[in-house]
C-alpha cells in the first residue's frame, strides 16, 4: 500500500498520486486493480474512400467554378464544400454510432436540414425542401418508437418533435406567413406526440425524468 504524507490516507494499486491532492505517494506499489486497456483506434478503410471521394469533389467543384468564372450563375462551389464536408461528418458520426439506426437517421436528416438552409441563401428553392425533411423523419421515428421496447428512441422522437414544433413558429413569426409543408410539419408533430403520449406516456416520463434529472 501507499500512502499520501499529507492526507494521511492508505491508496491500493499501481497509482503513484494521490486521488485527492494530487502528490506524490509514499511506499510500496501494489499490483493493479484493474486490467489495462487498450484501446484500438483503427479508422476503417471506407471512411478512408469516403474522405478521398469528398475532397477530390471539393477541389473538382473549385476547379469548375473557376473554369466557368465568366458565366454567372454558374458559382456554386461554395455550396457544393458544404454539401461535402456535412456529409462526411455525418458518415464519420454513422460508423461510430451504426447500432443506433433512429440516431442516425435523425443525425442526417437534421444536418440536411440545416445545410439547406444555408443553400437557401443562395438557391431559395431549396428552402421548401427542409419542412419535407422535417415531416419525415417525423413520421419515421414514430414507427422507430412505436416498435421500440426499450425506449432507445424516444430521444430522437422527442427531439424531432420538437424541432418541427420550434421550427413551424419560426416560420411563421420570420416570414408571417405559413406555407402548406411547414403546415404538414406541424400538425405531424403534434399527432404524433399525442399518439406515442397515449401509447407509451410512461416512457416519455422515464425520458423526461432521465434527461432533467428529476
Amino acid at each position: 500500500m501507499k500512502i499520501c504524507p499529507y492526507c494521511k490516507i492508505t491508496v491500493g494499486g499501481d497509482t503513484e498520486e494521490c486521488p485527492l491532492c494530487q502528490n506524490e505517494l509514499e511506499g510500496n506499489l501494489n499490483e493493479r486493480h484493474w486490467p489495462v486497456i487498450r484501446r484500438l483506434k483503427r479508422t476503417p478503410k471506407i471512411y478512408n474512400l469516403v474522405l478521398f471521394l469528398v475532397l477530390s469533389a471539393a477541389f473538382l467543384s473549385v476547379v469548375w467554378d473557376l473554369l466557368l468564372d465568366g458565366i454567372p450563375g454558374f458559382q456554386f462551389a461554395h455550396v457544393v464544400v458544404i454539401w461535402l464536408l456535412a456529409g462526411l461528418f455525418v458518415f464519420s458520426k454513422s460508423v461510430k454510432s451504426i447500432h443506433n439506426l433512429s440516431g442516425i437517421v435523425t443525425r442526417a436528416v437534421l444536418w440536411s436540414a440545416v445545410i439547406l438552409l444555408i443553400t437557401s441563401i443562395w438557391y431559395p428553392v431549396f428552402f421548401p425542401v427542409i419542412p419535407i425533411l422535417l415531416t419525415g423523419i417525423l413520421v419515421f421515428n414514430f414507427i422507430i418508437t412505436m416498435l421500440d421496447r426499450r425506449g432507445v428512441s424516444m430521444v430522437y422522437f422527442l427531439g424531432s418533435v420538437l424541432i418541427g414544433i420550434i421550427s413551424f413558429i419560426l416560420v411563421l413569426v420570420v416570414r408571417r406567413e405559413t406555407a402548406l409543408p411547414w403546415l404538414i410539419c406541424f400538425i405531424t408533430a403534434i399527432i404524433s406526440f399525442i399518439g406515442i403520449a397515449v401509447f407509451k406516456g410512461r416512457m416519455i416520463f422515464v425520458e423526461v425524468r432521465k434527461r432533467f434529472f428529476l
